[in-house]
């Protein structure tokens, strides 16, 4: 077996039977959380790290309807979905708390991924 390292040197697989008896050893340790495994911000081992738990899909209340352009949201977004686009902080709408400012009118939908 072989792998990339992130320097791109490949190697002949023994750091990956070391990641793999690491992961091993730490399942009883972290318990039934999902986790990850990375490198750590210095570079220079690894560590666990919970998994993100997922999103949540808010439809604002307020009319779609080709004019408005405001909408309220619970927080704030990750990114929005409007009429089948993907849009991102100041690449499509803003937000200031609560009101996320759509760049154009959606005809369709508006959905807000928080």
């Amino acid at each position: 077996m072989s792998y990339i390292s992130r320097g791109s040197d490949i190697g002949d697989g023994g750091e990956i039977t070391l990641l793999e008896e690491l992961y091993l050893s730490q399942i009883a340790a972290l318990g039934t959380a999902t986790y990850f495994l990375r490198i750590n911000a210095a570079g220079d081992g690894l560590e666990y790290v919970a998994a993100p738990t997922g999103v949540t899909v808010e439809t604002p209340a307020e009319a779609v309807n080709s004019i408005n352009t405001e909408y309220t949201a619970t927080s704030e977004p990750k990114w929005i979905v409007v009429d089948g686009g993907q849009y991102f902080a100041n690449n499509g709408y803003t937000y200031s708390d609560p009101t996320v400012t759509v760049d154009f009118a959606p005809s369709g939908y508006i959905k807000l991924i928080l």
